[in-house]
C-alpha cells in the first residue's frame, strides 16, 4: 500500500504539476490564477538573476538548469521556497521520476 501511494501525482508534499491541477480541478479550487502566480515566481527570479545567467553561459557554452521548489499555503498563496541551481536529476520514487523524467 505504501508504494502505491508513492506513485500517486497527490500524496504527501510533493506533488506533480498535473496532480495538483487535477486536485484543484476535483475540489472546483480555480487553478489558472494560481498557475499564474507560480509563473510570476519563476519569471521575476529569473529577471534577477538575469545577468549572472547570460554570463555563466556564454562563458561556458553550455545551459544551466534550475529547480523551483514553491509552495503553496492554506490561503492557496504560492511561496518560492528556494532555487536550486543544480538540481538532483536521480529519482528517488515513481513520482519523482515521473516528474523528473517526463
Amino acid at each position: 500500500m505504501q508504494n502505491q501511494k508513492a506513485t500517486e501525482d497527490s500524496v504527501g508534499s510533493k506533488w506533480s504539476l498535473t496532480g495538483l491541477k487535477q486536485h484543484y480541478q476535483a475540489n472546483r479550487i480555480p487553478h489558472a490564477p494560481i498557475f499564474a502566480q507560480i509563473n510570476d515566481i519563476v519569471v521575476k527570479t529569473l529577471i534577477c538573476v538575469e545577468p549572472h545567467m547570460v554570463g555563466g553561459c556564454h562563458k561556458n557554452g553550455a545551459f544551466e538548469l534550475y529547480g523551483f521548489d514553491i509552495l503553496i499555503d492554506s490561503e492557496l498563496k504560492p511561496w518560492l521556497l528556494e532555487v536550486n541551481i543544480q538540481p538532483s536529476l536521480s529519482a528517488s520514487s515513481p513520482l519523482d521520476r515521473r516528474i523528473k523524467y517526463t
